[in-house]
């Protein structure tokens, strides 16, 4: 009977310290660091801003709040709530307002890599020859590019650079492109871009690029005797002149200042005529002092008109309808392709536009002509 007692006792005390070592999740709230790191079952994501509790159940208190879209570590599943790690410690969340995260298959373990062949490397290739340039080239141009200085500083540069000689032609835009028509030329520089564009369309010319610009003026005696300064348009400043009768002097030699003048002429409905208007044939120059000698009127372009002194006045000048814009072509048939491209592009390039950017700044304050390079 005694034995029968003390088995009843040891027995009674085992079941009591089973107990105790085995405490049920829902009765027991794990919020403490734990002392060692649980596994990750799995990962969730809240699909709410979802309280983070002490215990499962939602008579636990609210230990924090993991925002909508949250991924939570989960180290243990107990019914309708989930044991999550938060913030360095356990909390539980309601297992309803989260989704599972799928698990990515395990990447494969990469092959050891082969050991690489010794290989040769690959030559470096040769750089292309640079296209042997001709000795020289004729440049055929309007009488302003020269008359204003701008080729004497600009060629000389060129020249010593690439070992090519320059002759240049100066005559009226016309004679310059006819000139490039018949092959007597390699490149034409000229200031009409009507005539620019058929040129190019005729098969003509190729490599075209507008290389500079400034404007035309109408310039004549200081006392104005025609009273055009005050004339808000260009047609009001030549309707004036024609009432006058006013000495007017046209370059009518067909050269690029000659048809734009023609233009303006036709843009205002007149047709200019009688013995108050007179035709030079002459270049730039020598217009302008034929106007002077006279007291009469001309269409100029700025650069020619700076560089060349005489008593005659700004009267017309800024508007939309005075632009005067340069291009630069290569003739297509030329037999000195390269040296020709060479020359363009260095008219183009960084070097010869800031050469034409600067030029006639010094001495006259502003630039005698504005770089705006770009091709056609």
């Amino acid at each position: 009977m005694k034995l029968r007692n003390v088995f009843l006792s040891v027995l009674t005390a085992l079941l009591l310290i089973f107990n105790l070592a085995t405490p049920s999740m829902a009765a027991t709230p794990s919020t403490s660091k734990s002392t060692a790191t649980a596994s990750v079952v799995k990962k969730v994501k809240t699909t709410v801003n979802l309280n983070v509790r002490k215990g499962a159940g939602t008579n636990y208190g609210i230990i924090g709040t993991a925002k909508k879209g949250q991924e939570l570590s989960v180290v243990q599943v107990a019914d309708k709530w989930l044991k999550v790690k938060w913030n360095g410690k356990y909390g539980y969340v309601s297992k309803k307002y989260t989704k599972d995260v799928p698990v990515q298959a395990a990447k494969p373990a990469p092959k050891p890599a082969s050991k690489p062949v010794a290989t040769k490397p690959a030559p470096a290739p040769k750089p292309a020859p640079k296209p042997k340039l001709e000795g020289s080239i004729t440049l055929a141009t309007t009488t302003s590019t020269q008359d204003s200085g701008l080729l004497d500083t600009i060629i000389p540069i060129f020249e010593a650079k690439y070992n090519v000689d320059v002759k240049v032609i100066a005559v009226g835009t016309g004679q310059a492109i006819k000139m490039g028509e018949q092959g007597d030329a390699d490149v034409i520089l000229v200031h009409d871009r009507k005539s620019e564009d058929k040129f190019v369309s005729d098969k003509y010319g190729d490599l075209a690029y507008s290389l500079m610009y400034n404007q035309f003026l109408i310039v004549g005696p200081k006392d104005d005797p025609a009273k055009i300064k005050d004339s808000k348009t260009v047609k009001s400043a030549l309707q004036k002149i024609v009432d006058k009768e006013a000495i007017f002097i046209s370059r009518g030699d067909d050269s690029g200042t000659h048809k734009k003048e023609l233009t303006l002429w036709k843009n205002a409905g007149i047709t200019p005529e009688g013995k108050w208007y007179k035709k030079a044939g002459l270049g730039m120059g020598d217009t302008l002092r034929m106007a002077d000698e006279l007291g009469g009127y001309t269409l100029t372009d700025e650069a020619t008109f700076l560089t060349n002194k005489t008593s005659l006045v700004r009267l017309a000048e800024g508007q939309d309808e005075l632009l005067n814009p340069y291009g630069v072509i290569r003739v297509k048939s030329t037999k000195k392709p390269n040296a020709s491209k060479a020359f363009i592009d260095f008219l183009v390039g960084d070097e010869g536009q800031k050469i034409i950017g600067k030029y006639g700044k010094t001495k006259f304050g502003k630039p005698l002509f504005v770089p705006n390079a770009s091709k056609r």
